[in-house]
């Protein structure tokens, strides 16, 4: 599985970076959320890649969400370009997702970042990489040395509830914060040691499956925001080193 995910994703990289320069046709899915068509060409590409060689898996997509969806076992999580509006702006943090899950548990899992030519990769109890070097997660426990990463996918939905107050909480306690535009980056960023935490609201299954597999074998922990393993269902995700420092961030949020 690994050595296809890899093949898929490289080649879906070959479709971003061949139409990186181009003007792109965008579409709106709310004011501040959007596709073009080279996520949809590339989505595209991914599953029929899936579909010859699995034909009977489901897969769940962030353009056009959900096929075969009696087959419960064999699930593929796909975002074709995490950081749409980076690559419209051409802002380098972008990213394909792609991830494998059997009987509920994931797989195989892999992120690539074309422009910067970063692939991450991780298989089921074999480790998480970056370009083929192991990576693991950083073991900072002081919240005053931390430096954190998050996003605003809740504010682009227009939610009321969002996640201002916690940066504003946050932000004079740590060292800094981060916000890349891309939650893939920022979950293996956590998973190479170079972000410590990272968290965010109304985040989907695309945006998050690929990364949770390279970080929880890269030894960080992903939780929801009291600390329970909900973060799918009500989708506020807290992801970090897994120290004694993803408590202490807990105790933010309640």
């Amino acid at each position: 599985m690994e050595k296809f995910i890899k093949k898929t994703i490289l080649e879906t990289g070959k479709i971003l970076l061949n139409n990186y320069h181009k003007t792109h046709r965008i579409e709106y899915k709310n004011p501040r959320d959007l596709v073009t068509e080279i996520d949809k060409k590339a989505e595209k590409y991914i599953k029929g890649e899936i579909h010859k060689k699995f034909p009977d898996h489901q897969i769940i997509a962030e353009e056009s969400r959900i096929t075969n969806i009696k087959n419960k076992e064999d699930v593929w999580y796909i975002d074709p370009i995490d950081g749409t509006t980076n690559f419209i702006h051409k802002y380098p943090l972008f990213g394909i997702c792609i991830a494998y899950e059997h009987k509920g548990e994931l797989n195989s899992s892999a992120v690539y970042f074309p422009i910067l030519k970063e692939l991450y990769q991780a298989e089921k109890n074999k480790g998480a990489y970056k370009n083929r070097k192991r990576i693991s997660v950083s073991g900072q426990t002081e919240l005053i040395h931390t430096l954190a990463a998050t996003g605003f996918a809740d504010i682009r939905a227009g939610k009321k509830d969002n996640n201002l107050k916690y940066i504003n909480a946050i932000l004079p306690r740590i060292h800094d914060i981060r916000r890349s535009g891309s939650a893939a980056y920022d979950l293996c960023s956590v998973a190479g040691g170079s972000i410590d935490i990272f968290w965010e609201m109304e985040l989907n299954s695309w945006d998050i499956m690929a990364g949770k597999l390279i970080l929880e074998e890269a030894g960080g922990k992903l939780t929801d925001f009291s600390g329970k393993k909900k973060f799918l269902q009500n989708r506020r995700l807290l992801a970090s080193n897994g120290t004694s420092l993803h408590k202490r961030f807990l105790n933010f949020f309640r």
